[in-house]
């Protein structure tokens, strides 16, 4: 089988031109100065899963216009990315973290009181103290006495 040559509805390939001069530059361009969201089919937010969302183009001439978005549905559920690296240590937390709505939702109600505990026993007081011998004696209410040791010490010297 013979194979046969390229086909080009053109033709073949001129000589080239003799270099005519170029043509003068075209008027400018209207540019956009902005793109806003106006409303969605959804209502709120813009790019909500199968609403139709509507757009106005400003021009730098002064004009505008609007265009249509039609979203589509909500993709599945992609594969679970790699584990990220460790974070920093973070500070614990203060008081001064908190507003006070926070702080009075980790306020609870006062519960209700607790009952009366039980009478303790009856502690031993000084019921009586007297120097004996130079010594300081101590008598408790348990009827026992105690020797607090030496109260008078011994005579000073001569003054002036």
């Amino acid at each position: 089988m013979e194979m046969m040559g390229t086909f080009n509805p053109f033709g073949p390939s001129g000589g080239g031109g003799g270099g005519g001069t170029p043509g003068r530059d075209g008027a400018d361009g209207i540019g956009i100065s902005s793109i806003t969201f106006v409303s969605s089919s959804a209502g709120g937010a813009a790019g909500q899963p199968n609403a139709t969302d509507t757009y106005k183009i400003e021009y730098t001439d002064g004009n505008s216009t609007t265009f249509k978005v039609t979203n589509g549905t909500t993709g599945a559920k992609g594969d679970k990315g790699d584990k990220g690296d460790k974070g920093d240590t973070g500070d614990a937390f203060t008081y001064d973290d908190f507003t006070p709505e926070q702080l009075n939702d980790l306020t609870g109600p006062q519960g209700p009181a607790g009952q009366n505990g039980t009478n303790g026993t009856d502690g031993i007081s000084i019921t009586g103290a007297t120097i004996t011998d130079g010594h300081l004696i101590l008598t408790l209410s348990s009827g026992s006495t105690i020797d607090a040791g030496t109260a008078v010490g011994p005579t000073g010297p001569q003054g002036p």
